[in-house]
């Protein structure tokens, strides 16, 4: 039986005074987590829950898409060879871009480095000791407001149950939400939770241009039940260049994503995605 989902959408909202938003390839560097003195064996504490919270607990939780989740010590402690196993054989954590690959940045990037791995296995090797709170979930990493920013949270009005067409496996669908800006912002960052993240595949936000929103209602109204079908695109023309080609998953009209093991979009300083009121 297919399950309900209600999606909740909190996005981080800023008033810039100009805006860098080419953001088909951001890089960024910073310092490695977990990263023990010469000599010194790795803690739990401060060396290895900071790289398994940032690198694999995006997917190892419960309700995500990995197997098992890794979110607190013992979780992590019964599982340190079988961890230290798949990370020493590179089959974990999964990072399918190669050397040619554009950059990414920030939680995006889920590969580790080879001080973390060698981390992680020296960790594992001494036994996967834990010297914190046994059952103190894995620390997260704060993610403050910067200035100017302000958070806006949207939801679903109503629960929406999948219905896939006949003979399909898949329900694509489109939903309206109104932001209710009293002027123009930027979306600095975003963060999608899904209501059944075991039944949905990926959530895509779409900016729709004010001269769509009529033709946005009419779709909404016009198909049975909640939002409307739609299948790459949500089916509206690009609006702000006044052309009439259909949005597609490559158009500056996207504004965040999700999709399992993906925390969120934190976009460096500075710069945003324009969201006219």
């Amino acid at each position: 039986m297919a399950r309900r989902n209600r999606t909740r959408i909190v996005v981080a909202l800023a008033v810039l005074p100009a805006l860098l938003v080419p953001l088909a390839a951001i890089a960024a560097s910073g310092g490695e987590t977990g990263q023990a003195g010469p000599g010194v064996s790795p803690s739990f504490t401060r060396d290895v829950a900071p790289i398994i919270q940032e690198k694999c607990a995006g997917c190892h939780r419960i309700g995500g898409i990995a197997p098992f989740p890794l979110e607190t010590g013992p979780q992590l402690s019964a599982r340190a060879s079988l961890v230290a196993a798949a990370i020493q054989a590179k089959t974990m954590p999964p990072w399918p871009p190669g050397g040619r690959s554009p950059a990414y940045m920030g939680e995006e990037e889920r590969k580790l480095t080879a001080r973390e791995r060698a981390t992680i296995v020296s960790w594992a090797r001494a036994g996967g000791r834990i010297d914190g709170p046994a059952r103190r979930p894995l620390p997260g990493k704060p993610v403050p407001l910067r200035n100017g920013e302000s958070l806006l949270e949207m939801r679903m009005p109503t629960a929406y149950r999948p219905s896939a067409p006949m003979g399909t496996t898949d329900d694509y669908r489109c939903f309206l939400l109104d932001p209710k800006l009293a002027g123009d912002r930027s979306v600095t960052s975003a963060r999608i939770v899904p209501g059944a993240a075991k039944v949905v595949h990926h959530v895509i936000l779409f900016r729709v241009a004010k001269s769509e929103v009529a033709e946005a209602k009419r779709l909404d109204g016009a198909d049975k039940g909640q939002g409307w079908t739609c299948f790459g695109g949500t089916g509206l023309s690009l609006g702000d260049s006044g052309g009439s080609v259909q949005d597609s998953l490559n158009n500056a009209n996207w504004i965040a994503a999700w999709a399992p093991g993906w925390g969120g979009d934190r976009l460096p300083e500075g710069t945003g995605v324009p969201l006219p009121a």
